[in-house]
């Protein structure tokens, strides 16, 4: 006789465990009427897979054709959509968070225009998501003009937007390339600027556009001593830039996740003595591989 067979009980268990937050994903968000307001596709890790969806020649298979060229690393993009006539930027952000999908940290938009990337920029900034903007106004050039969209953002200070001049940009997605060059690297542990990005043309630059450029913190990508470089990572933040957020927002979700992840592996975090348990497991391990 077994016990089985009066009683058939199964045991099993799982383990408790926190979900990493991921800062390789990239939300490219397209007004392609292919699927439906506010869906998301993806994630996308090869260009392949992207065919799958999207036909040649649509706006989604060109930004991802852009950012899947920048080498082996970038595998994590996804798709998401907007009506052209019936969602704001604002709307759509929101519903994609709030309803669809929000496991994303990097945003892309179709949009070139000034109105729209203002939207964009303060859901970006309201929301902790970095976004790079690309722009193709002349005024940007101009050190006398403050008119322009990269002027515009860096009056509000916004730390999580970076705007990209491209001669380009309104048939071409160099933010795609940027973003596939530097989404796979550790966060805080490279520099956006000096970076080449494999398919892209170099724009060129008198002295006194370049230096209107860097005084608006908009960045560009040109062409120095034969080789193709961005400059200069630049947020439309006073003395902030790319890595410098990234690395920020890295360290201080994963202390998050590690304080998490020691309370629920803990019966209880003692009161007397607590506190230095907290900074040696949570604070000080994650500063340690932050330095690493």
């Amino acid at each position: 006789m077994a016990l089985s067979d009066y009683a058939d009980i199964q045991v099993s268990f799982e383990a408790q465990t926190v979900t990493r937050a991921g800062f390789g994903t990239l939300l490219f968000i397209t007004e392609d009427t292919t699927f439906a307001s506010a869906e998301v596709n993806g994630p996308y890790a090869s260009l392949s897979e992207v065919e799958n969806d999207y036909a040649t020649g649509t706006e989604p298979y060109a930004f991802a054709q852009e950012a899947f060229a920048q080498g082996e690393g970038f595998s994590s993009l996804k798709i998401g959509h907007k009506d052209a006539t019936d969602d704001t930027w604002t709307d759509i952000i929101a519903n994609i968070i709030n309803d669809t999908d929000a496991d994303w940290y990097a945003l892309a938009v179709e949009t070139r225009t000034a109105a729209d990337i203002e939207l964009v920029a303060a859901e970006a900034q309201a929301r902790g998501r970095l976004y790079i903007a690309v722009s193709t106004e002349q005024a940007i050039l101009d050190d006398q003009d403050d008119t322009d969209i990269a002027s515009t953002l860096l009056s509000q200070n916004y730390s999580r937007t970076a705007v990209l001049y491209k001669s380009d940009g309104d048939s071409t997605y160099p933010e795609a390339a940027w973003f596939g060059r530097m989404l796979p690297e550790d966060p805080g542990a490279t520099n956006w600027a000096y970076k080449s990005l494999s398919g892209v043309a170099t724009d060129s630059f008198t002295s006194s556009e370049r230096g209107a450029l860097r005084s608006k913190r908009c960045n560009y990508y040109e062409s120095v001593a034969g080789n193709p470089i961005t400059y200069a990572g630049y947020t439309s933040e006073a003395g902030k830039y790319l890595d410098i957020i990234r690395g920020v927002d890295w360290l201080q979700t994963r202390m998050q996740e590690d304080y998490i992840a020691l309370q629920t592996s803990q019966d209880r975090i003692p009161y007397v003595g607590g506190g230095e348990i907290i900074e040696s497991e949570v604070v000080r391990r994650r500063l340690d591989i932050a330095v690493d």
